[in-house]
């Protein structure tokens, strides 16, 4: 009896390592693997606003808007003015954050009136737009620590900070999604050193988040101009470096920073399965480990096909998904989730 066991497990010990490891069919698929930025971007770029100022209404919003770029804006909540502009700055796409209710640096502040100031200016951003599920928030004078990092949590998808850094790229080796490092753009910056910011970036395969507060410009003769926030840049810098970000998207992942994290945090949370199911179909499977899933956002998966092999078509149920191809590696964006994506392949001529 304990022979014929041990054969019995054995046998369906082999049958498991076929299904896991694919070994026992011929392989049509070199490597399946989960981009480390969406759509295979060099790297990442998230534009961030802080104090929610009428200049940033005024310079910012219509220059993205001619860009067509979303960015990250951070509203102090209990002096908000123009409610219905940055509603329809949310409607058109963009991020609108957390700058804490009454704008305290957090340090400061005993441990209730920490988790009061976020969980007010959480509700103030979820009643004023409605179908936002997901923000993040900038800490006021980039004032947190770990107490402040585990209240954040609660409400918050991300954090970002202030502080002085050797470097102000986020990389995946040094990233704290509650501890995200900024670059500031301010008066003293210029657009050759915000650009190489940017190249360093791409070189270390990063993100960076771009911090403006006010912005302004002397030349500017219109009437009404709003008052500049705090250490305004000239407008005409952020017109040179958007417009150059702009003719850089084919290299740069540019999104609003909620998103970008979303990205990194289930990338992290996500287990990839693949297998043959035929000798002219495999399936992949993204399991997404985290307990407390919030708002997924899509992730990109590489599939990297052997010589003469292509993807004809990609399912998910009854769902076709789109997929892009460069020479033997194909792509498609979709999320993480218990439905299998099955893949028909065909063997391409030579």
């Amino acid at each position: 009896m304990r022979i014929r066991s041990y054969h019995i497990i054995n046998i369906v010990t082999v049958i498991l390592i076929c299904m896991i490891t694919v070994s026992c069919k011929k392989d049509n698929v070199q490597q399946v693997e989960i981009a480390p930025w969406f759509e295979n971007k060099e790297a990442a770029v998230s534009l961030t606003f802080d104090d929610g100022t009428d200049d940033q209404l005024f310079y910012a919003v219509p220059l993205l808007e001619v860009l067509q770029l979303k960015g990250t804006f951070y509203l102090i909540t209990s002096q908000i003015k123009d409610v219905p502009a940055w509603q329809k700055l949310y409607a058109d796409g963009h991020e609108i954050g957390s700058h804490s209710m009454n704008h305290h640096n957090l340090k400061q502040l005993d441990r209730k009136s920490v988790r009061r100031e976020l969980r007010m200016s959480y509700e103030n951003i979820k009643e004023l737009f409605l179908e936002q599920k997901c923000f993040s928030i900038a800490y006021p004078f980039g004032g947190m620590d770990d107490g402040i990092v585990r209240a954040a949590y609660k409400y918050y998808t991300a954090g970002r900070s202030a502080r002085k850094s050797e470097s102000y790229i986020n990389t995946y080796d040094n990233m704290n999604l509650f501890d995200l490092k900024a670059y500031g753009i301010s008066s003293k910056s210029q657009y050759d050193e915000i650009s190489a910011m940017v190249e360093e970036t791409i070189n270390n395969s990063g993100w960076l988040i771009e911090t403006v507060h006010g912005i302004k410009n002397p030349d500017d003769q219109r009437e009404n101009i709003p008052q500049s926030g705090w250490e305004p840049v000239h407008c005409n810098i952020l017109v040179d470096h958007y417009q150059w970000l702009k003719q850089n998207q084919h290299r740069l992942w540019i999104a609003p920073l909620s998103t970008v994290a979303r990205y990194v945090h289930e990338r992290r949370n996500t287990v990839l399965f693949w297998r043959n199911i035929s000798s002219d179909s495999m399936q992949v499977q993204l399991h997404n480990t985290d307990s407390e899933v919030r708002c997924l956002v899509p992730l990109t998966i590489n599939i990297i096909l052997k010589k003469n092999i292509a993807i004809r078509l990609v399912e998910q149920e009854d769902t076709i998904i789109p997929h892009k191809c460069n020479e033997n590696i194909c792509r498609i964006n979709v999320l993480p989730g218990s439905r299998p994506i099955i893949f028909t392949l065909t063997r391409s001529r030579e």
